[in-house]
């Protein structure tokens, strides 16, 4: 009888070449802030996703981002990809729809204002 083969889990890390991103995408919620659960939130596809690594732009077609920021891109755009383990997106920068600052909580003056 033959032994079953055993194969090792190879990480690779992904290059984007042109004007490419490679995004991790956020998680989708499955939960509203009202605590009402949604049951197809597995079925979303990601808006949102913090960027890991760019390729270099071609002198028409520039890159908006850098590796570390939080972007918006369309549902369903670029490919799924395997990145240091993780699944990530592969996709043109011409996806990208905008750059998310975090902005600090406003706080109220004692007059309310």
């Amino acid at each position: 009888m033959e032994k079953a083969k055993t194969y090792k889990k190879i990480e690779t890390a992904v290059t984007p070449v042109g004007p490419r991103i490679l995004v991790k995408p956020a998680p989708v919620q499955d939960k509203t802030a009202s605590g009402i659960i949604n049951p197809g939130a597995h079925y979303v596809k990601p808006t949102a996703g913090t960027v890991i690594a760019i390729g270099t732009p071609i002198a028409d077609r520039l890159i908006y981002c850098k590796p570390g920021d939080k972007i918006l891109f369309n549902q369903g755009c670029g490919s799924e990809v395997i990145h240091m383990g993780e699944k990530c997106i592969l996709m043109w920068a011409a996806d990208q729809i905008a750059v998310t600052v975090d902005s600090e909580p406003i706080e109220e003056t004692e007059d309310g204002k």
